[in-house]
C-alpha cells in the first residue's frame, strides 16, 4: 500500500471524527457535526502537516447512523474530493468500529434512538479479510442488523 495518506471522517453517530495518517480529532454532539467537521477536517490536517493536495484520497463512513449526520459527512467529503479528483471510498461505519477493535470476532453496535440498534457481527481472519455474518435483507433497525 502507498503512504501517500487518506483522509477518513466518520458523521453517522453523534461522535463526529476526522482522522489522517495517526492524527485523530472528534467532536460530541450530533448537531454540532455541520458546524465542527470542517474546523476538524483543518485540524486534523494542520496537525499532521499536509494538505488536500497531499491526500490520496477521502475515505467516508457510511452508516448505519443519523440521515443529518451521514449527508453532512458526505458533503464535505465530495467537497474535499471534488476539485483534484480524488477517489472517494465508502466504509460502513459499523464495520470500521468492529475492525478498530483489533479482535478476530466482534459485534459491534450503535444506539438507533427509540429503544433501537444497528448492529452487525464481523470477523477478520488475518486483519485485512473480512467476513460478516449479517445478511442484506434483514434490515437496518431494531434486531435485525445495520445496512450501508
Amino acid at each position: 500500500m502507498s503512504d501517500v495518506p487518506w483522509l477518513a471522517i466518520d458523521t453517522a453517530t453523534d461522535i463526529a471524527s476526522v482522522a489522517v495518517r495517526t492524527v485523530a480529532r472528534s467532536a460530541r454532539g450530533a448537531r454540532q457535526h455541520a458546524s465542527r467537521i470542517v474546523p476538524l477536517v483543518a485540524e486534523v490536517l494542520a496537525h499532521a502537516r499536509l494538505s488536500v493536495r497531499d491526500l490520496a484520497g477521502v475515505i467516508v463512513g457510511d452508516g448505519p447512523g443519523s440521515f443529518t449526520g451521514l449527508r453532512i459527512g458526505w458533503a464535505v467529503a465530495k467537497g474535499l474530493v471534488q476539485e483534484r479528483q480524488l477517489p472517494l471510498i465508502a466504509i460502513p461505519s459499523l464495520l470500521a468500529a468492529a475492525h478498530a477493535a483489533g479482535v478476530e470476532t466482534v459485534a459491534a453496535c450503535y444506539d438507533a434512538l427509540r429503544g433501537q440498534v444497528f448492529g452487525g457481527m464481523y470477523g477478520f481472519a488475518d486483519r485485512t479479510h473480512v467476513r460478516s455474518d449479517q445478511r442484506p435483507d434483514e434490515g437496518t433497525a431494531g434486531t435485525g442488523t445495520g445496512g450501508g
